[in-house]
């Protein structure tokens, strides 16, 4: 019995090998059922590529920006500090709806301070800023936190205000004859006391006077960060 199993498999094997039947074989199988599996590995295979090279970039790139800031200041403002940063993945939203508190795990360099660092997504948007470190994971209130805000500024054409976050996010203190327009580009200011300048806040949706003080504007915003669409952030550190 063994022998002819052993048999028919040298001549399955043989049969399969031959050019006449292998290569119609392998035609059928690339252009037919294979085919969407092998798509889909290398579609996963190149997405988790661009993704760890989308990090890598948008962490050189604040880094040229703080360089750029801080060429004709006297003291500069820790562009060269800054330069260490860690690629973090979320591991937990809190909560679940509009999370106002992240958990990030991270290879976090013991030689670097992290407490109230900047942290972004991949495409380099503002996410929050460490509150809290426990060994290899951080914990992060994001930009929808009601506690959050930061000092923000126009990137096309200047203005300032400061950012508060929650579940309807607004900027606060804008000048009332500021030239706001619908669709700006909000950025961290070289202003703010502890985010990183340059970095993508939110887009205005809608502008309204304050009720409470006259000669300013509140703004309505859309954060640009996008909870649940990737689970991968950067957090910047300060070298000690």
């Amino acid at each position: 019995m063994r022998k002819k199993i052993f048999f028919l498999s040298f001549l399955f094997t043989v049969f399969f090998n031959l050019n006449v039947i292998k290569v119609p074989t392998s035609l059928f199988l690339t252009n037919s059922i294979y085919a969407p599996f092998l798509y889909v590995k290398n579609l996963i295979i190149l997405l988790t590529q661009t993704e760890e090279t989308s990090i890598i970039t948008q962490a050189e790139n604040q880094y040229l920006k703080e360089i750029l800031n801080s060429i004709g200041q006297k003291s500069p403002s820790g562009a060269i500090a800054r330069e260490s940063f860690s690629e973090g993945e979320v591991m937990q939203y809190s909560p679940l709806g509009i999370p106002e508190e992240i958990i990030v795990k991270a290879h976090l360099e013991s030689s670097t301070d992290y407490i109230a660092s900047v942290v972004t997504d991949a495409r380099g948007a503002l996410v929050g800023r460490v509150l809290k470190r426990t060994g290899p994971f951080a914990i992060i209130p994001t930009i929808y936190n009601s506690e959050f805000k930061v000092g923000v500024e126009c990137k096309n054409r200047y203005y300032t205000g400061i950012y508060k976050g929650g579940a309807d996010p607004k900027v606060f203190f804008v000048p009332y004859d500021a030239p706001v327009s619908i669709g700006d580009t909000l950025i961290t200011s070289t202003l703010s006391g502890f985010a990183l300048p340059g970095i993508p806040v939110a887009r205005v949706i809608e502008i309204k006077k304050d009720p409470y003080n006259p000669i300013f504007l509140t703004l309505r915003v859309e954060p640009f960060f996008k909870p649940f669409t990737s689970r991968k952030v950067i957090i910047y550190g300060t070298r000690k």
